[in-house]
């Protein structure tokens, strides 16, 4: 069955977007607690496409955040497990926080790593 011009669109735009993700990865290997890192990286990304909806943005970026631990070594397989649960039960409240506090600029000021794009996080 071919996929609609859609489903393909958005497929090209999610493939796109992991890269421009990874390019701000500094690490060898990050921790469960760093997904949120590629998640708020992923949020400043995919908030630009205008043809999505809310939720199918908050979809791309854990789909994202999925690719980074499926498609690289970034994660240990010993933790890959468990980073799966974090996807599962944690991710999408991390990102309507993040989400919220982005809307809320006033009072949110986004730290220099954010900023620039590059994901700095301590070795």
């Amino acid at each position: 069955m071919a996929e609609s011009a859609s489903a393909t669109t958005v497929k090209t735009l999610l493939e796109d977007t992991y890269k421009k993700v990874m390019t701000t990865v500094t690490k060898q290997k990050l921790t469960i607690g760093e997904l949120s890192g590629i998640a708020s990286v992923s949020i400043l990304l995919v908030q630009k496409m205008k043809n999505l909806t809310g939720s199918q943005k908050k979809e791309m970026v854990v789909d994202l955040v999925i690719m980074v631990v499926d498609k690289t070594d970034l994660i240990s397989e010993a933790d890959k497990p468990m980073a799966k649960i974090y996807i599962d039960t944690v991710l999408p409240t991390v990102i309507d926080e993040l989400v919220s506090a982005y809307k809320d600029r006033k009072n949110f000021k986004l730290p220099a790593c954010l900023s620039c794009r590059k994901l700095k996080i301590r070795n």
